[in-house]
């Protein structure tokens, strides 16, 4: 801390003077860009028309509308941000040697990266990266500051905190830093108005000693201000790199220490107990350790100074599509940050323009029909003039006046229309703008309605490319977050706690870190050995309906990986899709293909765990199910044959009943024939009965001897097959030696 009681310490008042003019130089070097992120923030969001267009319209009596097309343009970029999902890989550094990659470094670069997610998901910081995104689309960048602090007021345990700062132009660095982030230049801060009892309260009463307050706004001379009865002090919180030469070594089992910690290390050693030698040390060099401090200060005195264990600056920087921008060849070079809309500003001026003339036409149009000499209108005859659309006819005089002139014939007005080109201008204003920003999607209907599907899709798509500039400078300010908290967890989260994170699956849970547990998981690694990059997968809903038509085509065309798709890839395909109950039906697929992949897996276990069969005894099974097969097929047709006999037979005694009923209905009606008629038939009847028993007999005697020959022959292809069944036993014998 700064000794702040002794006003004459030539040392503060030197410090001062420096932090003072680094505050003022890195103002002045990015004021062109602050001016225009104010200027394009009411342009977009509050008005298009500045005061001196205003003073303008009313001199000309037109009217102060305007017709503000560009923040729709943004809206549609941010409702596609919206959907956005970044990730974030960690990887261990190259040349780390392989024994260092053990499980828990695996582990716990899982952690980080659910950690990182959770970190930075919406409803953990308050939708901080879509208010992001929206500024730097508006007002062409943005800032970022992370700091710790405790988790609540009542905790001991210090949390890592992500803001975004809501006033930017408030905020300066480093005019050297080169990286798009700034983390680079040696100091950076911000301006923090408080009221004047708020301040003292927070940092004691000599904080307001020796300022003035004036009216006004901030600026590098005036750090105190009154607004109205109020009085606004402002604080400048400034952090500055502070390096560092220090000697490191090299031990012999890979670590790497300060020079002056090895006595610690080896005490260390020793008291741990191990029975091996102490690692030497094998290799020594002298390295620049960065550091970073914070100086609290008004315009005449530093309020505070503190040391941090901060290795990087806490603001960070998100460039939008800046520009290094070099007037001469030997000129000075600064950086111009450009919002979205930045080339659209004089577009839309001119659309309002030609709206604003169309509209006063419009309020000025004449309701005069007709031009009239009043002396050639009867009196009785005005009211029809003066509503020419009641009347049928117009009636008028022409007769000569008393000086004998002529009066002038009537005359229809003619409205004199308005140039074309403003009508045509305010019609095809728009379609001049999308080509400007490159939105090419909203133009593919102009020609006509008849546009498919997939070219819309494609015309998004593109229109989302035209701005992924602006994007992927948000995405390198996001991999400079990461950065900052890989290097800040070891060093504040160190007492046992559960830290919750996001997994690939998008699931939420909560770690066990730094208790002696099972599975509890220590976050002692070495930040230097890590290193982090986010990438951003599909952000748009366009993107992701490509990417399904993608894979149903591809499936289609290559059967192999439409196969692979159905069975592995049911995840990838739910991502793609934005339907209610998402979740859920995840949820439900996930437990689903696990139920399959076990049922396959019993099944494949199953087929291991069936006895194998011998070949010979497969052949004799296949031979013995042969001859089961014939063996059935003969009776079967024995069967059939004995079905037909008994058929016949049942047709002989069906003729034969039927004979003798004949016979017997013929007896009443020949009772007047003679007697040797009736003994004539009776004979004749005896010898049928004779002959059909005879046929009977013979048939009987004809089924026996087929059924004798089948099982003969039944018994020959028996005893040939294990005629040839011993032949091949013998064969496969093996032969006694003599």
């Amino acid at each position: 801390m700064y000794n702040n009681k002794d006003a004459e310490n030539k040392t503060d008042l030197k410090k001062i003077k420096e932090i003072s003019d680094k505050i003022k130089n890195a103002m002045q070097y990015f004021e062109n860009n602050a001016k225009r992120y104010i200027d394009f923030m009411r342009f977009i969001c509050e008005s298009n028309l500045s005061e001196s267009i205003k003073n303008k319209l009313s001199q000309l009596n037109k009217p102060c509308i305007e017709f503000n097309q560009c923040e729709a343009y943004i809206n549609r970029q941010l409702g596609e941000f919206a959907v956005q999902n970044p990730s974030f890989e960690i990887k261990a550094i190259s040349g780390l040697d392989d024994e260092s990659f053990t499980p828990e470094l695996l582990k716990t670069i899982e952690i980080l990266e659910g950690f990182l997610n959770h970190l930075l998901s919406s409803n953990s910081n308050d939708n901080i990266q879509y208010d992001t995104y929206s500024e730097i689309l508006k007002g062409g960048y943005s800032v970022w500051f992370i700091s710790t602090d405790y988790a609540h007021e009542k905790s001991f345990d210090q949390e890592i905190k992500i803001k975004k700062e809501p006033y930017p132009t408030m905020c300066y660095f480093d005019p050297m830093a080169t990286s798009s982030h700034k983390g680079d230049g040696d100091y950076c801060g911000k301006i923090v108005a408080y009221k004047k009892k708020d301040a003292e309260n927070k940092f004691g009463k000599e904080v307001a000693d020796g300022i003035s307050f004036n009216y006004g706004g901030y600026d590098y001379a005036n750090w105190a201000i009154r607004d109205g009865k109020e009085k606004i002090i402002f604080l400048a919180e400034h952090y500055e790199k502070k390096r560092k030469k220090v000697k490191i070594a090299r031990l012999s089992n890979g670590e790497v220490i300060r020079k002056k910690k090895y006595e610690q290390y080896l005490q260390a050693w020793e008291n741990a107990g191990f029975i091996e030698v102490a690692p030497i040390i094998v290799e020594e060099r002298y390295t620049e350790i960065e550091s970073v401090c914070q100086y609290i200060l008004t315009q005449n005195k530093i309020i505070s100074y503190m040391e941090t264990d901060y290795k990087y600056l806490p603001l960070i920087f998100f460039d939008g599509d800046s520009a290094i921008i070099q007037t001469e060849v030997s000129g000075e070079k600064k950086q111009m940050t450009r919002p979205y809309v930045y080339h659209l500003k004089g577009m839309q001026e001119l659309i309002n323009i030609a709206g604003q003339c169309l509209t006063y036409d419009m309020e000025n149009m004449v309701a005069h029909k007709f031009k009239v000499d009043i002396n050639t209108i009867d009196e009785t005859q005005q009211d029809q003039w003066r509503n020419p659309q009641i009347a049928d006819v117009l009636l008028y005089n022409s007769r000569p006046n008393p000086l004998g002139e002529s009066f002038p014939i009537p005359e229809e007005i003619q409205r004199m229309p308005i140039p074309g080109v403003i009508p045509q201008l305010f019609q095809t204003g728009n379609a001049t703008m999308q080509a400007i920003l490159g939105s090419y999607d909203a133009q593919l209907g102009v020609g006509g309605n008849d546009i498919s599907g997939k070219a819309l899709m494609q015309g998004a798509l593109y229109s989302s490319k035209a701005v992924d500039p602006y994007f992927r400078g948000y995405m390198r300010g996001l991999n400079r977050v990461a950065e900052i908290v890989i290097d800040l967890i070891p060093k504040y989260y160190k007492t046992p706690r559960t830290i919750p994170y996001i997994n690939k699956e998008g699931k939420r849970k909560y770690q066990s870190i730094n208790k002696n547990a099972e599975n509890s998981l220590w976050l002692n690694y070495d930040p230097s050995s890590l290193q982090v990059n986010v990438s951003a997968g599909a952000n748009s809903e366009v993107q992701k309906q490509v990417a399904l038509e993608q894979l149903i085509s591809l499936s289609k065309a290559v059967p192999s990986i439409g196969q692979f798709i159905n069975s592995e890839g049911l995840s990838i395909i739910l991502d793609n899709l934005n339907i209610r109950g998402i979740e859920n039906l995840k949820q439900k697929a996930e437990a689903w293909e696990k139920q399959i992949k076990q049922d396959q897996a019993m099944q494949r276990q199953a087929q291991m765990q069936r006895p194998q069969i011998d070949p010979i005894q497969a052949n004799m099974m296949i031979e013995q199910q042969k001859l089961s097969f014939k063996e059935r097929e003969l009776q079967s047709k024995t069967a059939i044959a004995s079905a037909n006999i008994e058929l016949a037979n049942k047709k002989s005694d069906i003729e034969f009943m039927g004979v003798v009923s004949k016979a017997k209905n013929d007896e009443h009606d020949m009772q007047s024939r003679s007697q040797e008629a009736q003994a004539e038939n009776i004979r004749s009847a005896a010898e049928f009965a004779l002959n059909l028993a005879k046929h009977d007999h013979q048939k009987h005697i004809d089924i026996h001897d087929r059924v004798k020959d089948v099982l003969k022959h039944k018994d020959n292809i028996n005893q040939k097959n294990t005629a040839n069944y011993t032949k091949n036993n013998e064969n496969n014998m093996p032969q006694e030696e003599f």
